[in-house]
């Protein structure tokens, strides 16, 4: 066609054009989608060059078919789409739900620990980040748990160790207030006196003793033995010239063994009150005519110390609590003879402080052997 609007050839066209396009330029193409009429067309048009300037060629295309397509497209992805969402997201909530359970299951059982309930465990599940998180976490509530008991544990002893020394304390003190108050208000025969006098000085002298004993495990506590190689013949030689005596008084036999030299790395001023305290619980428990030993041997890279009798023995359930400050097996026989239930807490004390382990074993009416392990590996 001219751009004088006069047709030179055409063919059928989609629909009819009522003018031709405006001139707008020699060289120019334009690109032009005609959506307002039916059918849809794409009408594309531009100049011929030189010398057929004056000349342009008009093409137009029938959009029909491809906007019926996209129509229809258009409608099956917006159904599709209107269909799979509800499903993805529904997929997408399980996902979510699954990866943040971790933090959900840390942060609940976090809660649970903060309330007190220190046995709380994350599940441990794979290999992967998120199970190397839970197992952290279980270690931490481990330790958590382990301190937290083992604080009750030191309350506990603290509180028992309390209101055990306030039950010393009362009954000789009431006593002594007693025979103290009578002596001042009764008239009171010479001999009487004498008795009175004789009882207050004793409990005197067993508070006292009770004094001293806690001051000693106040030092043990605070102080570190001045370690020396110590021979253990020379330990027992030692207890041996102290404890014979008492030994012989009660009418039983004290006998020492051990088979070969040994050495032990440690403090000899404790050590001799660690086996005497022993060997003196011994000789308590046990009737005349019976006898304690003493023996010494190696056991692999340790030494093993042990002090056995044939008295009364011990429960189960009273084994487990000897080495607390104040208790007693017998709380009548064991005032009765001046003990403060002190001495195997002390015991215990050197012991720890000499990297030693200290247990006892007993049965009811046979007997009970206190054994010293000494660790040299």
């Amino acid at each position: 066609m001219a751009f004088s609007g006069e047709w030179i050839y055409r063919s059928a066209l989609p629909r009819e054009v009522p003018n031709p396009p405006p001139d707008t330029g020699h060289g120019q193409e334009r690109l032009v989608c005609l959506e307002d009429g039916t059918p849809p067309v794409l009408l594309v048009y531009g100049s011929f060059p030189a010398p057929w300037q004056d000349y342009g060629l008009l093409y137009m295309g029938n959009l029909d078919e491809a906007v019926s397509t996209w129509r229809h497209t258009k409608n099956i992805l917006f159904l599709a789409g209107a269909l799979v969402m509800p499903v993805m997201a529904f997929f997408l909530f399980q996902f979510l739900n699954l990866l943040f359970r971790p933090l959900a299951q840390i942060s609940s059982a976090s809660a649970r620990i903060a309330e007190g309930n220190y046995k709380s465990r994350l599940p441990v599940q794979g290999k992967d980040e998120v199970a190397s998180v839970a197992h952290n976490f279980n270690l931490m509530a481990q330790q958590v748990e382990a301190q937290i008991l083992q604080l009750q544990d030191i309350a506990r002893q603290k509180q028992q160790f309390i209101d055990n020394f306030s039950h010393e304390l009362r009954i000789p003190l009431t006593a002594i207030y007693g025979y103290a108050e009578y002596l001042q208000k009764a008239s009171v025969p010479e001999e009487d006196r004498y008795e009175c006098t004789q009882f207050i000085m004793s409990e005197c002298s067993r508070l006292q003793s009770m004094a001293y004993q806690l001051l000693d495990m106040a030092l043990l506590r605070n102080s570190a033995p001045e370690e020396e190689d110590c021979d253990v013949a020379e330990l027992f030689a030692g207890s041996e010239k102290v404890m014979h005596v008492r030994a012989a008084e009660k009418g039983i036999r004290l006998s020492y063994a051990m088979p070969r030299s040994l050495l032990l790395r440690g403090n000899m001023d404790q050590l001799s009150i660690l086996l005497n305290n022993l060997i003196d619980n011994a000789l308590k428990a046990s009737p005349p005519e019976s006898e304690v030993r003493v023996r010494a041997r190696p056991e692999g890279a340790d030494i093993i110390i042990e002090v056995e009798d044939h008295g009364i023995g011990m429960e189960p359930e009273q084994l487990s609590h000897i080495k607390e400050a104040f208790y007693r097996v017998d709380k009548g026989r064991s005032r009765a003879l001046g003990g403060t239930g002190l001495g195997l807490s002390i015991c215990e004390g050197i012991a720890q402080l000499h990297q030693a382990e200290l247990t006892f074993s007993s049965r009811k009416g046979e007997g009970t052997t206190a054994r010293l392990r000494f660790f040299r590996g």
